[in-house]
């Protein structure tokens, strides 16, 4: 530098610098991925152009680890943070909640003013003896690191995602029709008890080192016993009961479900054993003349039999025609909304900051 001020001008010297400065950037030497992308004023990605800040992304991940970290005994590692993908999944979120609000600006559903401050004074952490306070609301944000402009875009950002409720449900429209066959479908459902004899609870019984093969036919002998003294009487069940409890086992119920169902309680998914027990007539309705039947679900092996069947009381129609209204409304607003988010987010241009998604692949 000394050279270039005695050799040159002292605006050609500045012009020097300045391009020996800009090489730099370009190669990386001041540029994010020299501080691994986590630099001050870094962010977690982008979103149509708009940022992620680092301080969001971490503020989420924080809460999502605390969540998990409950639900694991009070501990997350690094690996368990891979193998869920857990920092992957918390800036999907924040892409579809930027990507919800960016359209919602669009749209014309971003919240004013006056609904913001609304919404903060009703905040009970805000007010004192009942009232919004002035100076309770500054010192609260103070103390949780917050500043009032931030807090308040946040709070708009939220109102904002939430107009799309009403937004969609505006749209919806529930045909007569569409009534009748929901009503025909929720009230068309079966009671399905059942015996799950899972391949952990069957191991028990056996020796450590057994196999995959050992396993499974004692399930399948155990399930055959089953399958003999299946019945619909308390009698039956307490046999059954004891003929499986050292399985871990026992006769256990679905509760009504309906024909749509798609998961049943404690079993999963269940095509076959769903298909039977609405066909018509049952193949395991025992009260109609069906028998239990054994199935091989992901969870084990299965004994299921019909216990009771329901099928709709058109007298009843008229009178639930408005909760079955809600029930349809909700439901195809629900449709209509996720199939539009979809339809932004496929069309939303999203750069993540690398170094920031850990375990995404």
């Amino acid at each position: 530098m000394r050279w270039t001020r005695g050799k040159f001008s002292t605006a050609v010297s500045g012009a020097i610098i300045g391009f020996i400065a800009f090489v730099f950037v370009v190669s990386g030497v001041f540029s994010p991925r020299s501080t691994r992308g986590l630099h001050e004023g870094a962010v977690a990605g982008t979103v149509n152009g708009e940022a992620i800040s680092l301080s969001e992304y971490n503020r989420s991940l924080n809460q999502r680890m605390e969540m998990l970290k409950g639900m694991m005994g009070g501990k997350v590692t690094d690996e368990q943070l891979k193998q869920f993908r857990v920092r992957e999944g918390v800036f999907q979120e924040l892409v579809r909640r930027k990507v919800l609000i960016q359209e919602a600006m669009q749209h014309g559903l971003a919240a004013s003013d006056e609904e913001v401050q609304s919404r903060i004074r009703e905040v009970p952490a805000f007010q004192k003896e009942g009232k919004f306070d002035l100076n309770v609301y500054k010192g609260t944000l103070e103390a949780n690191h917050y500043v009032p402009a931030n807090f308040e875009q946040m709070i708009r950002d939220d109102l904002s995602v939430q107009g799309w409720q009403s937004y969609f449900m505006n749209r919806v429209k529930v045909a007569d029709a569409e009534l009748k066959k929901f009503f025909e479908t929720s009230e068309n459902t079966r009671t399905i008890q059942f015996v799950l004899l899972s391949a952990d609870g069957v191991k028990k019984t056996l020796k450590a080192d057994a196999t995959f093969e050992e396993i499974r036919k004692v399930s399948e002998q155990a399930a055959t016993e089953v399958l003999a003294g299946a019945g619909m009487d308390k009698r039956a069940e307490a046999k059954i009961n004891a003929l499986v409890k050292k399985y871990g086992a026992s006769v256990k119920s679905t509760g009504a479900v309906s024909r749509d169902a798609t998961f049943l309680p404690e079993l999963g998914e269940a095509a076959e054993l769903m298909k039977d027990a609405f066909a018509q007539p049952s193949t395991l309705e025992m009260k109609q003349g069906g028998k239990a039947k054994k199935y091989s679900l992901a969870r084990g092996v299965v004994v299921a039999w019909v216990s009771e069947s329901r099928t709709p009381d058109w007298a009843k129609f008229e009178s639930s025609r408005s909760s079955l209204l809600k029930q349809v409304a909700m439901r195809k607003q629900r449709e209509l909304f996720e199939s539009s988010v979809r339809k932004w987010m496929s069309e939303a241009k999203t750069d993540a900051n690398p170094n920031v998604m850990g375990d995404a692949s």
